[in-house]
Order: C-alpha cells, then sequence, then structure tokens
C-alpha cells in the first residue's frame, strides 16, 4: 500500500503536468487587438466565415453550410443589382454603446463591375468601408466580410468594427440579412452585436457608375 507521502508526491507530479498541458494549450492562442481568437479560426478566415442568425431570420438562410466549389468569390448574386433601403435592428449586444432593440436606416447599392461581379455600396452616415469581401452561392444568398471606420463628428477615438453578412433574397424585391459585428477604438477590441436586417429594393439601376 503506498504511503501518504507517496501518493501526495503523486498528486503533485500529476497536477504539474495538467498544468503544463493547459499552458501549453494557452499559449497556442494569438491575442490581437485585445480579443483572443483561437488558432483554428484564424486558419479559417480565408473561407467565408459562418455568421451566427437570430430567430428572427430562421428557415430564411440555407440549413446547409455551402462547398468551396459552391461558392463565387468576391461576387454578389446579379438579382441583387440595384439600390435598397435597409432598416437593421440589434438583436443583442455586448458593446455598451449599443443596445438591443436599437434601429439603424441606410441604403445599400449593388452595382456592375466591368469584370461582370457585383460589388455593395455601404452608406451610412460618418462610416466609411475599406475592405469588402463578397461570396455569392446558390440562385439568391450570399456572405460578406466588412472592415468600416467611423470619422463622424464628436467621436471619441478611433473606432472600426468588423462584420460578417449572411444574404437572403426572399422575393424580387426583399432581401434578408443577419449580421454579427466585431467593434473596435483605437485598436483594442470592445464587445460584439448582433443584428438582422431587411432590405427594400427603391431601384433596379444603381446610382453608382460601373467600376
Amino acid at each position: 500500500m503506498a504511503t501518504l507521502k507517496t501518493i501526495t508526491k503523486n498528486s503533485i507530479l500529476a497536477l504539474s503536468a495538467l498544468l503544463a498541458t493547459t499552458l501549453n494549450s494557452s499559449a497556442s492562442a494569438m491575442t490581437l487587438s485585445g480579443g483572443v481568437e483561437e488558432r483554428d479560426q484564424l486558419q479559417n478566415q480565408s473561407q467565408p466565415q459562418s455568421p451566427v442568425t437570430s430567430n428572427k431570420s430562421e428557415g430564411v438562410f440555407s440549413a446547409i453550410q455551402p462547398s468551396a466549389s459552391d461558392l463565387n468569390p468576391n461576387t454578389f448574386p446579379q438579382s441583387y443589382q440595384g439600390d435598397w433601403a435597409c432598416q437593421t435592428q440589434v438583436t443583442d449586444s455586448t458593446v455598451s454603446t449599443v443596445s438591443a432593440g436599437q434601429t439603424i436606416d441606410l441604403e445599400v447599392t449593388f452595382y456592375p463591375t466591368t469584370d461582370g461581379r457585383v460589388q455593395a455600396r455601404w452608406n451610412q452616415a460618418g462610416w466609411v468601408e475599406t475592405q469588402n469581401t463578397a461570396y455569392s452561392y446558390g440562385k439568391n444568398e450570399a456572405k460578406s466580410d466588412r472592415t468600416t471606420y467611423y470619422f463622424g463628428e464628436n467621436s471619441q477615438g478611433s473606432w472600426a468594427a468588423r462584420s460578417r453578412d449572411q444574404f437572403a433574397q426572399t422575393g424580387s424585391d426583399t432581401i434578408s440579412a443577419s449580421s454579427y459585428v466585431d467593434q473596435y477604438i483605437d485598436g483594442q477590441y470592445v464587445g460584439r452585436y448582433r443584428t438582422t436586417s431587411v432590405l427594400k429594393r427603391l431601384s433596379s439601376n444603381p446610382t453608382i457608375a460601373n467600376r
């Protein structure tokens, strides 16, 4: 029978091994702008993100995520072309300056490029879009990954937002969207909020000149 001293020694060795494993696992995570993202998440950023949808959007989007072979990169569906009025509602938030239930009205233009793709321009006061990567799949669905910066008056600090969006055209003049947005101030991650949006077509002829 093992003595108490031997049991204690073995227990300490086992605990040390467990702590070493935990520390090595933690070291494999990368800290970026105040937020911790696992390596596998960063490795998958080259692929379209899987947005989190709220209950309000259930049944609108495909239940099965598209494979890489089904994606049309750097374009939205051709049927999206035109000007759209967009009303967005925040469904939940961990950002102190963004409240659940808050609504935002803006306009979105989907315009054709000279090489046959369809790009998007979001028109929201104070916000300037710097990056927008889109993927379309099926006949009427798309995903996008957008980065925008805020240059409005009376802003305190440098504001930036990264939005992952999923779209589904539910009618000839209606698009439903679901998004989650990571908010940054002065390069530091401050939280995430989720939204659902309804886009109503204003015109089939986009006001932005072809590019």
